[in-house]
Formats: C-alpha cells, sequence, structure tokens
C-alpha cells in the first residue's frame, strides 16, 4: 500500500510538471565551438567524447519538453565523458574542471524534469548553459593541442631558450617534460614483451 500511494504521488507530480510547461520551440543561435583539425584527429579515438558530440546538436533546434525527454540521457553521457579520459595530455585539473561543469549542468536540467514549478524560462536558461559548457570543453582541447603543436615547434630552435625570462623558463620545462616522455616512449619501443619476442626455430632432426 505504502508503495502504491508513493507511486501514485510521484504520478500526479509528473502531471503537475507537464500541465506548467507548454511546449515552446527553441532555437540556439550560437554555434557548437569547432576542434581544429589537429585536435579532431587526437580526439578521433575517445568514442564517448564523440558520442556526446553527435548528441549536442538536439539542444539546439528543440523544444522544452524535448529537451527534458533527453535530459536523463544528456546526463549518462556527460558523466561517461568525464569518467573516460583515455588522452593522457586532457588528464589535467583545468580540462576535469571543465567536464565536471558540462556534467552538473546537464544534472540540473535533468532534476527540472521533476520539479512542479518549472518554466520555460528556465529550461531555456539552463539548455544555453548546457551549450556554453560543451564550448568550454571544445575550446579548451583547442588550447591544450596548440600549446603542444607550438612547444613542438619550439624545440626545433634552441636559441630561443638562451635567456631567464618568466616565458622562456616556461618553455624550458615543457621541453623537458616532452623529451622525456619521448625518451620513454622509445625505451617501450625497446623493450618486447616476452610474448612478442620470435621464438628460436626448432633444431632439424638429422
Amino acid at each position: 500500500m505504502i508503495f502504491s500511494c508513493k507511486k501514485e504521488q510521484k504520478i500526479n507530480v509528473q502531471k503537475k510538471n507537464i500541465q506548467k510547461i507548454t511546449n515552446e520551440q527553441i532555437h540556439i543561435n550560437s554555434n557548437i565551438t569547432p576542434l581544429l583539425p589537429e585536435s579532431k584527429k587526437i580526439i578521433d579515438s575517445w568514442e564517448e567524447y564523440q558520442i556526446l558530440s553527435e548528441f549536442i546538436p538536439k539542444f539546439y533546434k528543440s523544444s522544452t519538453k524535448e529537451i527534458l525527454f533527453h535530459s536523463n540521457q544528456l546526463a549518462t553521457l556527460t558523466k561517461l565523458l568525464k569518467d573516460s579520459i583515455r588522452i593522457e595530455k586532457f588528464n589535467i585539473p583545468s580540462f576535469k574542471i571543465r567536464l565536471n561543469v558540462l556534467h552538473n549542468e546537464a544534472l540540473r536540467l535533468f532534476d527540472m524534469d521533476s520539479i512542479p514549478s518549472i518554466t520555460n524560462k528556465e529550461i531555456i536558461h539552463e539548455n544555453k548553459n548546457i551549450i556554453s559548457a560543451f564550448n568550454a570543453v571544445n575550446t579548451k582541447i583547442n588550447s591544450i593541442v596548440k600549446k603542444d603543436i607550438l612547444v613542438n615547434d619550439l624545440l626545433e630552435f634552441d636559441f630561443l631558450f638562451d635567456s631567464n625570462n618568466d616565458s622562456t623558463l616556461f618553455l624550458k620545462n615543457e621541453k623537458k617534460i616532452i623529451i622525456k616522455k619521448r625518451e620513454i616512449e622509445e625505451k617501450k619501443k625497446r623493450i618486447q614483451p616476452l610474448s612478442k619476442k620470435t621464438k628460436s626455430a626448432p633444431k632439424s632432426s638429422n
């Protein structure tokens, strides 16, 4: 009986919520921040990002009810994204913060689906927050990739590292990190697992 009452109360809340919201059409004027060609190549293997980036356009041209309908899946996809950083250069606090912001905005939208007093204006505002948060993620991806490209280019010009001003010291440190990573990668290539070593051919019988 208690379970039945709770279930009925939940249904009543959902009905009240539907009555409060009109099916208003939404069109976001701003565009999704595009990834650089170099960023696209790096992100190509990150499946969770690819799935989310294909799903996000649903929130550009939609309606308030459709946005709430998709909110559960959006919350799930943003959670999978922030828990699956597959590329080492993105496994840094400043990037993780942007993923957390995106996920939190998605959770807020999902919570709105159970608030009886929610209005169209609040849904539209939260929808814009989600778009902004996703654009911030793309902007940070481009920023990280551009920095890597710049540092790699500067590695070819050692004379730039002769002075000791702040910007040069930063580049020196970046250079040391990249060189160290390259040395580690070279060692990994030289050390083959036993399972991959070629077995010696059996001796032929006389």
